[in-house]
């Protein structure tokens, strides 16, 4: 996924509101969201990952939410006993992912991450992960790990926030820290900002959740933001779309759209899902 933003914390009958794009190479296979149902874990609604496992957006019944997007950075790998780089370490960043949705939670994520770092080799990520609660500060908080052989950990304050593939709001990578062209930096970065300038403005004159929601699905899926994007000569695009609201109840609701938001409908998840008794046993 490359474009995620969120309010948190902004609206009374919700604490967090997702909008994001996954882009993706077109013959990457996914499935759609389905429930995952563990006697030992809370239920998780999330897509799924073919090739590598794993997934890179959810949330679980326990009212976590955890959302994932690639850093344009190289990490090296990890060494062997004799000090030399290996990559049978190497490890899929969705499953990460999968790994923080199995929590119940409310749990502080930052040994979890700490642990799967050290204990394995990652591609550069911005993970966001979200506990919600309201009316409990014990039972709330947001946290972003951006992840690029070093760790920084963010709490999140109240607010409109977006994450792409050269970081979070007002904390973008410089050119020279990435791995891609200067000329693509700057463009996901202005891209970026004007998505979020424009969502914040609008948070303070929305009424609901769900009038921001439909107002940042809107804007991820026109192309004059920049961020559903369709590059057929490189077989690469944006290649789903999902929006997910969970409320202080830590009840969600999750709209997905199994291609590119510009030209598919979003679906209601847990309507289908129950209508369509789509469940899946780990």
């Amino acid at each position: 996924m490359c474009t995620l933003t969120f309010a948190w914390r902004m609206f009374t009958d919700a604490p967090l509101v997702v909008a994001a794009n996954r882009d993706e190479s077109y013959d990457r296979p996914s499935d759609p969201p389905s429930i995952t149902n563990d006697t030992h874990h809370p239920a998780i609604v999330a897509p799924q990952d073919c090739r590598a496992g794993g997934t890179w957006i959810g949330y679980n019944a326990a009212g976590r939410f955890v959302g994932l997007t690639n850093r344009w950075t190289s990490v090296p790998s990890h060494t062997d006993d004799n000090n030399e780089m290996t990559d049978n370490d190497r490890r899929s960043r969705g499953q990460l992912v999968t790994e923080l949705l199995t929590e119940r939670g409310p749990t502080n994520p930052k040994a979890a991450v700490r642990d799967a770092i050290n204990e394995h080799t990652y591609d550069g990520f911005n993970l966001l992960i979200a506990d919600v609660g309201w009316n409990d500060d014990r039972d709330s908080m947001a946290m972003t790990f951006e992840w690029d052989g070093a760790l920084n950990i963010t709490q999140i304050d109240p607010g409109v926030h977006i994450v792409v593939n050269v970081g979070r709001n007002n904390r973008y990578m410089n050119p020279e820290d990435t791995d891609r062209d200067s000329g693509v930096v700057a463009a996901q970065t202005n891209n970026a900002q004007r998505i979020h300038n424009q969502l914040s403005e609008y948070a303070h004159t929305a009424a609901t959740a769900t009038k921001w929601r439909n107002r940042a699905a809107d804007m991820l899926s026109n192309h004059k933001f920049g961020v559903c994007i369709h590059n057929e000569s490189q077989s690469f695009g944006t290649v789903s779309g999902s929006l997910i609201t969970l409320r202080a109840d830590k009840k969600g609701t999750y709209h997905y759209a199994d291609g590119p938001p510009c030209t598919t409908m979003f679906e209601h998840v847990e309507k289908t899902l129950h209508t369509g008794h789509k469940h899946r046993t780990p």
